[in-house]
């Protein structure tokens, strides 16, 4: 076995896999507030939002400790139900059915840059309605050329398939990842991106794809981060700045 699943393999559990991010960790501070840590405790930890607040915000704290707290734009901070534990959940209304152009509900990344080669994204994502084709999930959505990088959603509009852009423009053509979600049911996604040009992508703690892009990942800048602009809920999101394998 390398890293986090078997090359060659589609359906492969690796439960005691590294990949398996621990969950998060809620407690109380001296005063009585909530406070959440990632298990993981590692210097490579970007940002981590669990939308686990007592202040009714518009305002989304950052648990990685690095300050990139976010801002809701059109999107709502909910309890999650019992599938989810009853913790908090972000519901984003971007379902273009009825108009194409609903794309406007998403969470703005204090922009705090940082420059990397790999990533280890995971997240808790579900996806509801119709989202628009090469949407955003955690992605630098930026216009300038060459400057799109993250995870998608319909990658060249494969429903509810996961994608990736790496060092792309707005009209680039997209790499689906071959790893598609179920439609109006919560699954734990973790991609990790080599500086190699591999991608491996996990959902439910099941190694589901191998990516080889045939270049390296370059050295990319992402200062124009959002969550969103899918249709769906997402919770305990995640971004390291290393393969976590």
């Amino acid at each position: 076995p390398v890293g986090c699943g078997i090359p060659g393999h589609t359906l492969q559990q690796v439960p005691t896999s590294p990949c398996n991010i621990p969950p998060t960790e809620t407690g109380t501070d001296d005063l009585g507030g909530e406070t959440t840590s990632d298990q993981l405790d590692r210097e490579s930890l970007m940002l981590h939002y669990t939308f686990e607040s007592d202040t009714p915000s518009n305002v989304v704290d950052d648990f990685s400790g690095n300050g990139r707290t976010g801002t809701l734009h059109n999107s709502i901070i909910r309890d999650g139900g019992d599938s989810r534990k009853y913790r908090k959940i972000l519901e984003l209304d971007n379902d273009v059915r009825n108009n194409p152009d609903n794309t406007q509900s998403y969470l703005e990344v204090e922009s705090i840059p940082f420059s990397t080669s790999a990533l280890t994204i995971s997240f808790w994502i579900r996806p509801v309605g119709v989202s628009d084709d090469n949407v955003g999930i955690v992605l630098n959505n930026s216009t300038d050329p060459n400057s799109r990088h993250g995870i998608i959603m319909n990658p060249n509009g494969n429903q509810y398939a996961l994608g990736y852009s790496w060092n792309d423009s707005v009209n680039s053509h997209n790499v689906d990842l071959g790893a598609n979600l179920v439609h109006d049911s919560w699954s734990y996604v973790v991609v990790l991106l080599y500086p190699g040009g591999f991608v491996r992508t996990f959902i439910n703690n099941w190694f589901i794809s191998n990516y080889d892009l045939g270049v390296r990942h370059e050295n990319v800048s992402f200062d124009n981060l959002e969550v969103g602009r899918f249709s769906g809920m997402i919770d305990d999101i995640r971004i390291y700045t290393e393969v976590l394998d």
